[in-house]
């Protein structure tokens, strides 16, 4: 049910589900491709959903079947708003893990054209590597 409400964008029914008993036990669980409520939700551009997750201790490193992680999720969708809250969750250990396309988050904000500026500064600040090339 928190994936679909994530994927949905569902912020009042996500609220709900992340605050009943034993929520974080299940709070990462992931379908058949490895994706997490946390990955849907940043998948769709659910900033407020990612945040309510991040809160509740989803953890910010984890990565699908095709190696995507949060902050190339967030990186694509242009929201230096999650980008930050992400890096202050932790994720900033993943700032140069590559997607199974040798994809970096920096190289997923430096595809998305100018609206991800914000997003590649956070991400350099955070230590990503501008040198690195994709596969």
């Amino acid at each position: 049910a928190l994936m679909a409400a994530a994927q949905a964008g569902r912020l009042e029914a996500a609220a709900l589900l992340t605050a009943q008993p034993g929520a974080g036990a299940w709070l990462d669980a992931a379908d058949e491709a490895r994706q997490t409520a946390l990955l849907r939700a940043l998948g769709e551009g659910h900033a407020a959903v990612a945040a309510l997750l991040l809160r509740a201790g989803a953890d910010p490193r984890v990565r699908d079947a095709r190696g995507r992680t949060p902050l190339m999720e967030a990186a694509y969708s242009q929201s230096p708003a999650v980008v930050r809250l992400l890096l202050a969750a932790g994720a900033a250990e993943t700032v140069d893990g590559e997607n199974a396309d040798g994809f970096t988050a920096l190289m997923c904000a430096a595809s998305c054209g100018d609206g991800a500026l914000e997003v590649a500064r956070l991400l350099l600040a955070a230590g990503a590597d501008p040198r690195r090339r994709a596969r």
